[in-house]
């Protein structure tokens, strides 16, 4: 594992005018917001995630999962504007007073269905619902093709290219937000798996 990075995000930001659509297609399909419970509950067998899990709350981060029964399906963690950001960008991000979602991932044998969409749009309507001018803001890396379509799908905008450089682990990171840089065509990469 390589301790210095060099990365780029891609950014989008939710516009204020954005319809509130909580994309029902299963009525089986539960929410948990994350807990310590709900993270045993649903990671039993994972401690790595468990241990990454529990940082996140730690940090005072939102999470859900997305699940059916005891087997989550999807889950997706959101910063505040009372929390640092997410660790990947800079700690001076947080003076955006912003709502960052990161660290979203649906299991293997689950994608193709818009369970991350739809666990996206979850926690945006609970953000817009609590304050319909909230700022909101998601990136992702370049070659994630399938989340770059959702985020687009949902009615985010593209806004710019975020670079950083540094020891995220650390929080030990140097970056800026380029906002005016446009993202590179879908067309031209080579995808990650669907999410």
């Amino acid at each position: 594992m390589k301790l210095f990075t060099r990365n780029e995000y891609l950014a989008y930001v939710l516009p204020d005018d954005w319809p509130r659509d909580r994309l029902v297609v299963d009525p089986a399909l539960e929410h948990t917001r994350a807990s310590r419970e709900s993270v045993l509950r649903f990671l039993a067998d994972d401690k790595s995630r468990r241990k990454t899990f529990g940082d996140h709350l730690d940090r005072g981060y939102v999470g859900q999962f997305l699940h059916y029964g005891d087997q989550w399906v999807n889950y997706v963690w959101m910063s505040t504007p009372d929390t640092p950001p997410p660790l990947h960008v800079p700690r001076h991000f947080g003076g955006l007073s912003a709502f960052w979602l990161f660290y979203g991932h649906t299991r293997a044998n689950c994608r193709g269905q818009k369970l991350h969409e739809i666990a996206l749009r979850h926690l945006c309507c609970d953000v817009r619902e609590a304050n319909d001018k909230a700022n909101v803001i998601a990136d992702c890396e370049a070659d994630n093709i399938p989340t770059r379509k959702i985020l687009l799908r949902m009615g985010f905008v593209e806004k710019g290219i975020i670079g950083t450089m540094g020891v995220p682990r650390l929080r030990l990171l140097r970056g800026g937000w380029h906002r005016d840089l446009g993202h590179p065509p879908m067309a031209q990469l080579v995808t990650k798996p669907d999410m």
